[in-house]
């Protein structure tokens, strides 16, 4: 009798595992708005680890009085807190301005980040800075590299020029309005993090989620990729939505054009990152070191991708184009001369994907036009510079993508037809 009873336990716990194996878990193709959602790798497993314990750096520093005058009620303002991430990290940095040490504070974004429609002394990277400043006494050098119209694709590409050559103690990275729902900005980002976190100098990284009044933002998945790396997260969306639905504020009272917060806007961002900045420095540290993960969320297939100029572009031929172009930001690229001919600019380069920067502008706009890209002779991708969406903007396109790095020759030659019109290509990427 008892051996019957452990064989059908056997058979019961066989079936069970079969049943799980087939069936358990969430779909791959379940939507995210409408998208077609990535499936994300499993967290490596951390049995066979032997952790280390979390490094305190500045074990002296004196606990400060961090005082701020928040500008909303604090129900508020807690909501707008999603997680405080592992710690080690934040707090390192806040007790390194504590001890007396000066810190640099980078931010990374679209317009939001950049300020736009308010004065530079009321954005809320400056305001944040502010308080970091005038809290712990220590000088806080600034970095306010938001871009106006720009998603993390961009941001993935300049983050070594515009972030981490200023050896940052901590970035703060804002793309939620900028960007899309599929594979490219979900790589592009998580690239863009694990950038900055594997960067030398280890800076902690604090991410802000805005929304624009079409209800538009990639929180639902940005957030995910921001909790399977323990950062920070701070949310515009969680602090304003309910108010708004209570009827207690308008949209308008945050942005006047749907998307680019007022200067009373920009407080409130800087309540939310000074309530996540202030929760973290008053914790306990977390117990174990901070380590990335083994494996990424998605595919970090960005991670190595390198933004190539005219200045470090090797085994360039100009043809019919010279060395640069009209966008202040990205200054170094190379423009086609109308009616020099149509010779393409070449180059080579050993890499399993490309990406090309260029300039866009409106529909009715005349002076640009269109190029056409052949990779090893075969024409891969058209470009054209005209977008009803274009204000003179820096945008992108992928050229190609594969899984293994060859040489290949990269030809940009203006589209037939469009000789008698310009176009400016302002980077080219490409990764290894």
């Amino acid at each position: 009798m008892r051996k019957k009873i452990l064989s059908l336990i056997c058979v019961l716990c066989l079936a069970t595992a079969c049943f799980s194996a087939c069936g358990g878990g969430s779909s791959a193709g379940s939507a995210d708005n409408g998208k077609q959602k990535a499936t994300p790798n499993a967290a490596p497993t951390d049995d066979t680890k032997t952790e280390k314990p979390a490094e305190n750096k500045y074990p002296d520093a004196p606990v400060k009085e961090l005082d701020y005058a928040y500008n909303q009620d604090m129900q508020i303002i807690e909501r707008s807190l999603l997680s405080t991430g592992h710690n080690e990290r934040l707090k390192n940095v806040l007790n390194k301005a504590a001890s007396g040490e000066d810190i640099t504070v980078a931010y990374i974004g679209g317009s939001i980040t950049y300020g736009y429609t308010v004065n530079s002394n009321e954005c809320y990277a400056y305001l944040f800075t502010q308080w970091l400043t005038s809290n712990f006494g220590v000088q806080v050098n600034y970095v306010n590299a938001g871009i106006s119209g720009t998603p993390s694709v961009l941001g993935n590409l300049r983050v070594e020029r515009d972030v981490l050559s200023y050896n940052p103690d901590l970035v703060i990275v804002e793309f939620a309005v900028n960007d899309g729902y599929d594979d490219a900005y979900r790589n592009s980002y998580e690239s863009l993090l694990t950038k900055i976190l594997s960067y030398e100098t280890e800076p902690a990284v604090m991410l802000l989620f805005c929304i624009t009044s079409e209800g538009h933002s990639c929180q639902e998945w940005m957030s995910e990729i921001g909790e399977y790396y323990k950062l920070p997260m701070v949310s515009v969306v969680d602090s304003m939505n309910a108010e708004v639905e209570a009827g207690n504020i308008e949209f308008s009272d945050y942005s006047k054009d749907g998307s680019h917060p007022t200067p009373e806007g920009h407080k409130w961002i800087t309540d939310y990152l000074v309530y996540c900045a202030d929760t973290v420095y008053r914790m306990d540290f977390d117990k174990t070191h901070y380590q990335l993960p083994e494996k990424p969320f998605y595919k970090n297939y960005y991670k190595n991708m390198t933004l190539y100029t005219n200045e470090t572009l090797q085994n360039v031929t100009l043809g019919s184009w010279s060395a640069g172009d009209s966008i202040a930001d990205f200054p170094d690229g190379w423009t086609y001369n109308p009616g020099s001919g149509n010779e393409p600019l070449r180059f080579t380069a050993n890499c399993r994907g490309a990406i090309f920067l260029y300039k866009q502008v409106p529909e009715n706009e005349t002076s640009l036009g269109a190029v056409d890209v052949f990779i090893d002779g075969k024409l891969e991708s058209t470009i054209y510079a005209k977008d009803a969406g274009g204000w003179y903007n820096p945008t992108f396109s992928i050229i190609f993508e594969t899984v293994k790095s060859e040489e290949h020759t990269i030809e940009i030659k203006v589209k037939d037809g469009y000789e008698n019109l310009g176009f400016e290509i302002l980077g080219i990427a490409y990764m290894q």
